[in-house]
């Protein structure tokens, strides 16, 4: 029994993380044919480890963050259940804050 939609009415980038949040997106979309009362989702994106060209990768990596949150924000609020849904953000690793030999960082130390 497939309950997801084939589409929704938002584009999500074709990158990990926007297609990660267009499935959740859409099981979102299914709450009530699933008798959900509360749903937890998790998802992740790795390449963060940056030892190198700290700078570029960065702004490729939080792009695709933006780009994906947006869209997943765009759909809630077309589905109507912006105001019910709640979006947590976080990292647990820790980078130096003076940047190496090859214009990265290192691991912190607590």
């Amino acid at each position: 029994l497939n309950i997801l939609p084939n589409s929704m009415e938002t584009d999500f980038p074709d990158t990990k993380l926007g297609k990660k949040l267009e499935i959740v997106s859409k099981l979102i979309s299914t709450r009530d044919k699933r008798g959900a009362d509360r749903d937890t989702f998790y998802v992740e994106l790795g390449g963060f480890d940056t030892h190198d060209d700290v700078e570029e990768r960065l702004n490729i990596l939080f792009e695709e963050v933006n780009d994906a949150i947006s869209a997943l924000s765009d759909q809630l609020k077309v589905m109507e259940v912006w105001d019910k849904v709640t979006t947590i953000q976080l990292s647990d690793f820790a980078r130096t804050l003076t940047p190496n030999g090859g214009n990265g960082t290192d691991h912190g130390w607590g």
